[in-house]
């Protein structure tokens, strides 16, 4: 199987989870929402709905499945790992640059204009990009790629793992959450502040605003790292038999 064939495979998955997501969400936090509004007798005030947040579960729950799933079928039409692996870094993207261009022309179309007090938005993103559409969607797409890599690995290490190794696992993470911000509070006040104003640096917070150009680097090393990470575990992935335990 060429990667034209697999690509194509992906995306077609893809796209229709992409149309599940907005379906549902459009019911949930957009038509329901809105008939609420339109029809309470009551003065309501402003009514907002996120859109980055629930899109980035969900492409990261899409990455997931597509890492646990059609591995074997891949490998018996003559994909090789690094096909395997191209697919579903391709088609990822490409659902993140498509899904957040949807976002986009959302957000333009809601955003009090078809029913008021009704925002769908991503304050996180417009603070950022002060509202400019073409940031808004290469940072917003950023943003659901990172999803997708923490997805693409999660998934990958379900799939190596099984029962109480998957506990265990996340048991850890856990605890390396918990024992970083222990030692955060540990740490002298002066070396507190130096890592304080490091991440504020690469997150792009300065005295003078929000900086776009330090978070979209931070976050696509952070993708690259992902990816690194996933390449690494797809070349040692085991080919699993169907009545394998």
């Amino acid at each position: 199987m060429k990667l034209k064939a697999a690509l194509l495979y992906k995306l077609s998955f893809l796209w229709r989870s992409v149309g599940i997501y907005l379906g549902f969400f459009l019911l949930f936090a957009g038509l329901f929402p809105a008939l609420a509004v339109i029809f309470s007798n009551a003065e309501v005030g402003t009514v907002y709905s996120d859109l980055m947040i629930p899109a980035m579960i969900y492409m990261m729950i899409i990455a997931i499945v597509n890492a646990t799933g059609d591995f074997n079928l891949f490998i018996q039409c003559g994909a090789s790992r690094m096909t395997i692996f191209l697919t579903n870094v391709i088609a990822n993207l490409t659902a993140a640059l498509g899904l957040s261009l949807i976002l986009v022309a959302i957000e333009r179309l809601f955003n009090g204009n078809l029913v008021q007090h009704l925002y769908l938005d991503f304050s996180v993103i417009t603070a950022y990009t002060q509202e400019n559409i073409v940031k808004n969607w290469l940072l917003l797409s950023l943003f659901l790629f990172l999803a997708s890599g923490i997805g693409l690995v999660a998934g990958l290490v379900l799939n190596r793992f099984t029962g109480y190794a998957r506990l265990i696992i996340g048991a850890v993470l856990i605890g390396v959450g918990t024992l970083m911000i222990l030692l955060f509070q540990l740490l002298p006040n002066h070396m507190q502040q130096q890592l304080i104003d490091f991440l504020m640096k690469i997150f792009g917070i300065t005295e003078s605003g929000l900086r776009v150009l330090p978070l979209s680097v931070t976050i696509f090393v952070v993708v690259a790292l992902l990816l690194g990470l996933a390449y690494l575990m797809n070349r040692r992935r085991e080919i699993k038999r169907i009545n394998a335990a």
